[in-house]
């Protein structure tokens, strides 16, 4: 009788193991995911719902985005920067 338990603790073991090390991976992978929404959404918030960039905003809506581009204007820039 203790054979045979020997015998299948092991696998039982190695199994336990692996279904644990899979179901760390996706609790890693799913929260890596609801991090990355959040970080999203609070640059979203702090760019459309403040004034601060307020002028980027109009200018990037109107398609006008040769700002970037020539790089004239260095305080608008610093603050997209921001």
């Amino acid at each position: 009788m203790l054979s045979i338990v020997k015998e299948w603790a092991q696998p039982a073991f190695y199994l336990v193991a692996v279904l644990a090390t899979i179901g760390s991976a996706w609790t890693y992978y799913r929260n890596s995911r609801r991090e990355r929404a959040r970080w999203l959404f609070d640059l979203f918030q702090h760019f459309y719902e403040g004034d601060e960039h307020k002028q980027i905003r109009k200018l990037i809506e109107a398609g006008a985005t040769q700002f970037a581009v020539k790089e004239n204007d260095d305080e608008l820039l610093h603050r997209l920067d921001n």
